[in-house]
Protein backbone atom coordinates (compact mmCIF):
# COMPACT_ATOMS: atom_id res chain seq x y z
CA UNK A 1 0.00 0.00 0.00
CA UNK A 2 1.38 3.34 -0.91
CA UNK A 3 0.73 6.59 0.48
CA UNK A 4 0.42 9.85 -0.86
CA UNK A 5 0.47 13.26 -0.17
CA UNK A 6 -2.09 15.32 -2.56
CA UNK A 7 -1.77 18.76 -0.80
CA UNK A 8 0.07 20.90 -2.25
CA UNK A 9 1.01 23.49 0.20
CA UNK A 10 2.38 19.96 1.86
CA UNK A 11 4.13 18.68 -0.84
CA UNK A 12 6.03 22.33 -0.99
CA UNK A 13 7.01 21.65 2.21
CA UNK A 14 8.26 18.31 2.00
CA UNK A 15 10.65 18.62 -0.69
CA UNK A 16 11.79 21.98 0.87
CA UNK A 17 12.12 19.67 4.15
CA UNK A 18 14.14 17.40 2.26
CA UNK A 19 16.11 19.47 0.19
CA UNK A 20 17.01 22.22 2.87
CA UNK A 21 18.00 19.83 5.58
CA UNK A 22 20.12 17.38 2.70
CA UNK A 23 22.26 20.56 2.30
CA UNK A 24 22.78 21.54 5.52
CA UNK A 25 23.73 18.12 6.36
CA UNK A 26 26.11 17.62 3.58
CA UNK A 27 27.65 20.61 3.91
CA UNK A 28 27.78 20.32 7.92
CA UNK A 29 29.36 16.54 7.50
CA UNK A 30 32.06 18.16 4.55
CA UNK A 31 32.98 20.66 7.48
CA UNK A 32 33.59 18.11 10.48
CA UNK A 33 35.04 15.54 8.30
CA UNK A 34 37.30 18.11 7.23
CA UNK A 35 38.92 18.68 11.06
CA UNK A 36 40.25 14.80 11.12
CA UNK A 37 42.01 14.83 7.90
CA UNK A 38 43.80 17.78 8.44
CA UNK A 39 44.66 16.42 11.81
CA UNK A 40 45.79 12.98 10.26
CA UNK A 41 47.90 15.58 7.64
CA UNK A 42 49.35 17.72 10.52
CA UNK A 43 50.40 14.42 12.38
CA UNK A 44 52.00 12.53 9.43
CA UNK A 45 53.33 15.98 7.80
CA UNK A 46 55.00 17.80 11.04
CA UNK A 47 55.18 15.07 14.10
CA UNK A 48 58.42 14.12 14.58
CA UNK A 49 58.34 11.36 17.21
CA UNK A 50 57.86 8.00 16.14
CA UNK A 51 54.23 6.13 17.06
CA UNK A 52 54.87 3.88 19.81
CA UNK A 53 53.18 0.57 19.36
CA UNK A 54 49.60 0.65 20.72
CA UNK A 55 48.61 -2.22 22.96
CA UNK A 56 45.22 -2.69 24.18
CA UNK A 57 41.91 -3.91 23.44
CA UNK A 58 41.83 -4.47 19.23
CA UNK A 59 38.36 -2.66 18.79
CA UNK A 60 39.83 0.95 20.22
CA UNK A 61 41.89 0.83 16.92
CA UNK A 62 38.69 -0.05 14.74
CA UNK A 63 35.96 2.11 16.33
CA UNK A 64 38.11 5.26 14.53
CA UNK A 65 38.05 4.00 11.31
CA UNK A 66 34.85 2.81 11.60
CA UNK A 67 33.35 6.26 12.55
CA UNK A 68 35.45 7.38 9.42
CA UNK A 69 33.37 5.20 6.93
CA UNK A 70 29.97 6.05 8.33
CA UNK A 71 30.97 10.21 8.35
CA UNK A 72 31.05 8.95 4.56
CA UNK A 73 28.20 6.79 3.86
CA UNK A 74 26.78 9.67 5.87
CA UNK A 75 27.75 12.74 3.95
CA UNK A 76 26.64 10.49 0.87
CA UNK A 77 23.30 10.01 2.38
CA UNK A 78 22.31 13.49 3.28
CA UNK A 79 23.42 14.56 -0.54
CA UNK A 80 20.89 11.55 -1.83
CA UNK A 81 18.56 13.86 0.50
CA UNK A 82 18.40 16.29 -2.30
CA UNK A 83 17.23 14.20 -5.05
CA UNK A 84 13.79 13.28 -3.48
CA UNK A 85 13.37 16.56 -3.01
CA UNK A 86 13.75 17.46 -6.71
CA UNK A 87 11.49 14.38 -7.25
CA UNK A 88 8.77 15.60 -4.99
CA UNK A 89 8.71 19.43 -6.32
CA UNK A 90 8.18 17.62 -10.09
CA UNK A 91 5.19 15.97 -8.93
CA UNK A 92 6.89 12.45 -9.39
CA UNK A 93 5.09 9.46 -8.47
CA UNK A 94 8.02 7.02 -7.89
CA UNK A 95 8.61 8.50 -4.55
CA UNK A 96 6.40 7.13 -2.07
CA UNK A 97 6.21 7.81 1.76
CA UNK A 98 7.70 3.99 2.49
CA UNK A 99 10.57 5.10 0.83
CA UNK A 100 10.37 8.51 1.99
CA UNK A 101 10.31 6.87 5.34
CA UNK A 102 13.19 4.18 4.97
CA UNK A 103 15.49 6.93 3.75
CA UNK A 104 15.35 9.23 6.42
CA UNK A 105 15.38 6.29 9.21
CA UNK A 106 18.66 5.09 7.63
CA UNK A 107 20.05 8.33 7.91
CA UNK A 108 19.22 8.54 11.46
CA UNK A 109 20.56 4.92 12.11
CA UNK A 110 23.68 5.46 10.31
CA UNK A 111 24.06 8.86 11.82
CA UNK A 112 23.69 7.50 15.46
CA UNK A 113 26.20 4.91 14.52
CA UNK A 114 28.47 7.30 13.86
CA UNK A 115 28.18 9.46 16.77
CA UNK A 116 28.59 6.40 19.21
CA UNK A 117 32.28 4.68 17.33
CA UNK A 118 33.62 8.22 17.49
CA UNK A 119 32.39 8.31 21.19
CA UNK A 120 34.73 5.86 22.32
Amino acid sequence: MTQSVSDPKAVSSLSRAFSRYGWIGFWSQIVVGAIPVVLMVYLFVFARSKFAPRAGFALVEYLPLAGLLALAFTTHWSWNYTRPAKKIASGDASVTYAKLSRAAWTGIFASTFGIFSQSW
